[in-house]
């Protein structure tokens, strides 16, 4: 991932003459996905999803569409049982969001919210915390208890 965002970087701030290749550096294996892609249908998307949300979908919309817009600084929490329309909400914010060329950068906490969400990462993913090597470290860890390396006594 850092590979990726160095990369992006210099391809930026060169307006797309550099990129690691050119200094010698290996390229990113991984490609994330362009959120600049699909404005069009993404336009067209959002707008269908409005004109089909319910009552409490276009509250939620427009509430949260309202502080983004104006900058105020709040918190919503949206909670609903499963089925009411929760991800197709925060999807049709996202479109909207992207067609006004805005940086949208969906964090989920799970793996699987992050698949629902257009663009979403997992939280670990999105501020580089590596959970491989978090693993290693505790799986060391373990091997050196386990070697009793580590003396605890009780007093």
């Amino acid at each position: 991932m850092c590979l990726q965002d160095l990369n992006q970087q210099l391809i930026s701030i060169s307006n797309g003459s550099s990129d690691l290749a050119t200094f010698g550096l290996p390229t990113p294996t991984v490609q994330l996905p362009d959120m600049s892609q699909g404005i069009n249908e993404t336009n067209e998307g959002w707008r269908e999803a409005y004109a089909s949300f319910n009552q409490d979908q276009l509250h939620a919309f427009n509430a949260i569409d309202e502080a983004v817009e104006n900058k105020m600084n709040t918190v919503f929490f949206l909670n609903a049982v499963g089925g009411t329309g929760k991800t197709f909400l925060f999807n049709a914010l996202l479109s909207k969001w992207r067609c006004s060329r805005k940086i949208v950068t969906p964090v989920a906490s799970t793996g699987i919210a992050a698949l629902l969400l257009q663009g979403a990462r997992t939280a670990h993913l999105h501020s580089k915390c590596h959970c491989k090597s978090c693993l290693t470290q505790r799986a060391l860890l373990l091997q050196d208890l386990k070697q009793e390396k580590y003396y605890f006594s009780q007093k």
